[in-house]
């Protein structure tokens, strides 16, 4: 037997619906044929305010479903217009809602109070305007609903639309005379619209004369906000407008600081030719080339993207040798120290003139650090890519790893041949700060015969080697040193890499 839901004793007979009447009720208002249900299980004179299901009437399910042709039904048959959908609100906040357009009418037409609110003191014009439905949005105006009115959480229909992301209802909330500088930090029209980028937001604010050189309470200054989010367009309006490109946060970052720490080359470029200083400065000397140096392991740019930005900053006049006071750390310190190594950009540095001689707060030099932490790679890198020569003799320290015999280890080859190798070949000058290969240690001679024999075979045939096919070899007898002077002195041929 099916559960019985509902039992209401009309001015005729007792009713009673099943759960699958319901459910079959449901359906037909769904498809706005709720009416045909009424004609054929409610014949003659009942009481349909008091015919619920869990506590809501037919006339609150059929505004839920948008059936406005049973909803009208109900209406003239002189049922309440108040429905009890928890949180209680009224027929047309659930238009609202939902966007039914000729329930929304019928409603109005029938004297429903439009600015009635519910338990948590939301509107129908917050509804709408949360929802995007912009009609009903331009219809509650049209009706000279309260633009402002706050719900329990103190926001405006302005504030509901521009946290859902409703740039159409803000645009027309807007120009309606809402008021936009209500609200505070994150929760204001400016800040959502300098995060999201909507650029013809920013341009109605302007129109309506606000001012983007004060700061958001808690979030900064706008310009810098955009710079963050890498908007592009909308920092290009804004210094158009006016805004300083050097204005300093709290923090004393600039614009570009900002653009170059979230790695936005674009927004960079444009800073610059606007008028940024590349090598502003912030109260502890941290430059843009500093933040651009510093990869997170939370940062999203790829490292093409990277090099970008840290190319175009020093192709645009950074310092690359700025030293942030409290620890004398350079943009080539940053990068080599940085939670996420690019060494891409660690080559362009020091192909820049970084000077790994500069001894940070510790006293000790980069080079002291590489050899320390017995980097082969970066002690390679930079003496082969430094354009500062060394001061005097090598660092003792780093002089004392040269001699060792890490250097000449299959360790090396490894790491060496996972490194740019066009880079690194095309100065065959590397070879005479190594040791020579006649100190290598190789454990059978016919080996170096068997390879010799390979490259040449490879040259005579291909016209050229490459490395990457021989790499075993390489890992079980060869240095770096092996390689270049075996390159450099025997074969006397030009190279291919890949």
């Amino acid at each position: 037997m099916d559960k019985n839901i509902s039992q209401h004793s009309g001015s005729n007979a007792d009713v009673t619906f099943s759960l699958q009447e319901w459910r079959n009720f449901f359906d037909l208002m769904k498809q706005g044929e709720g009416m045909s249900f009424i004609e054929a299980q409610l014949s003659g004179e009942h009481d349909l305010g008091n015919i619920k299901f869990e506590d809501c009437t037919i006339l609150d399910h059929a505004s839920w479903y948008g059936d406005h042709h049973l909803v009208k039904y109900l209406i003239e048959k002189g049922d309440n217009s108040k429905i009890k959908i928890p949180p209680e609100s009224t027929l047309l906040q659930l238009a609202a809602v939902f966007g039914y357009k000729e329930i929304r009418e019928l409603l109005i037409s029938s004297g429903v109070f439009i600015d009635a609110s519910m338990s948590r003191a939301f509107s129908a014009l917050h509804w709408a305007a949360g929802k995007r439905h912009v009609n009903i949005v331009k219809f509650l105006i049209e009706k000279g609903v309260a633009l402002d009115e706050k719900d329990a959480d103190d926001f405006t229909p302005l504030l509901i639309a521009a946290q859902q992301k409703r740039v159409s209802v803000v645009l027309m909330l807007i120009n309606a005379g809402a008021d936009i500088y209500y609200g505070t930090g994150l929760n204001t029209v400016l800040y959502c619209a300098l995060r999201n980028g909507w650029l013809e937001v920013v341009k109605l604010l302007s129109s309506k004369g606000m001012d983007f050189n004060s700061e958001i309470p808690d979030c900064g200054i706008p310009v810098l906000i955009a710079a963050e989010r890498g908007q592009k367009n909308i920092v290009l309006f804004l210094l158009e407008w006016g805004v300083n490109p050097y204005s300093p946060d709290p923090r004393k970052w600039s614009v570009l600081h900002f653009s170059a720490d979230r790695k936005w080359a674009d927004v960079a470029s444009l800073v610059l030719k606007k008028g940024g200083d590349v090598n502003a400065k912030n109260h502890n000397g941290f430059t843009p080339l500093h933040a651009a140096c510093f990869i997170s392991e939370y940062d999203r740019r790829s490292p093409s993207e990277r090099l970008e930005l840290v190319s175009l900053l020093i192709a645009s006049g950074a310092n690359v040798n700025s030293k942030i006071i409290s620890n004398n750390a350079t943009p080539l310190d940053i990068a080599y120290k940085s939670p996420i190594r690019e060494i891409y950009i660690i080559m362009s540095l020091l192909e820049s003139g970084a000077d790994c001689n500069i001894q940070d707060f510790t006293g000790l030099s980069l080079f002291d650090r590489f050899a320390l932490s017995k980097d082969t790679e970066m002690i390679l890198f930079s003496m082969h890519l430094s354009k500062v020569p060394f001061k005097g003799e090598l660092n003792p320290i780093f002089t004392l790893y040269l001699d060792s015999e890490e250097l000449c280890s299959s360790v090396l080859v490894y790491r060496f041949n996972h490194l740019h190798l066009p880079s690194l070949y095309k100065l065959r000058d590397i070879a005479d700060g190594l040791p020579s290969i006649e100190n290598m240690f190789i454990s059978e001679e016919y080996e170096v015969l068997e390879l010799k024999k390979s490259v040449n075979h490879e040259i005579q045939t291909k016209g050229y080697c490459n490395v990457f096919e021989f790499k075993p070899m390489l890992l079980r007898m060869l240095s770096v040193n092996a390689l270049l002077s075996y390159y450099k002195e025997e074969l006397k041929t030009q190279w291919k890499f890949f």
